[in-house]
């Protein structure tokens, strides 16, 4: 049985569409606030919060469309700490590519490619195992191999490993 994406309105300093689907969690907990991942795919991707719960929200950009256009397809995490993850696809008239980027501090990092293809990469999921360590999975072409699969990378204090 397909799951069915769904979506609401979240009424922040913009109007964003959040996404709900099968293709990785878009909602977690920072003590008492929610974040939530919103987008606009011509505009760019939103970290939305709410600190009373739901009753209101606010957003902030994770990424802008710069031209491309991103996709719903997004994955969001928090660490021991409190640090966010987050995973999402951006795509442009030539290629896709899978980009990890991080929230401490108050503000989110330089973004870092995980994956580029000339085909799709879909179904992003985005975890934090016991030692913080990240993993990311996602469903995906590989040029060099041309094949599709399921694609793994881990982050420990030393970097990224795998594909």
């Amino acid at each position: 049985m397909a799951l069915k994406t769904t979506h609401t309105t979240i009424r922040a300093d913009t109007d964003v569409t959040a996404y709900l689907s099968e293709t990785g969690r878009k909602i977690v907990r920072d003590g008492s606030r929610l974040w939530a991942l919103g987008v606009d795919y011509n505009v760019g991707l939103r970290a939305c919060y709410s600190d009373d719960w739901g009753k209101t929200w606010a957003s902030e950009s994770v990424q802008d469309a710069d031209g491309n256009y991103v996709s719903a397809s997004a994955s969001l995490a928090i660490d021991s700490n409190g640090v966010l993850h987050c995973a999402y696809q951006l795509n442009s008239a030539t290629n896709n590519r899978l980009f990890y980027k991080k929230r401490s501090g108050g503000s989110w990092s330089t973004r870092t490619q995980l994956h580029s293809t000339t085909g799709d990469v879909a179904c992003i999921h985005l975890l934090v195992g016991n030692d913080d360590e990240l993993h990311v999975l996602w469903v995906g072409y590989d040029d060099d191999i041309a094949e599709e699969g399921v694609w793994h990378r881990r982050w420990d204090a030393t970097g990224w490993w795998g594909k």
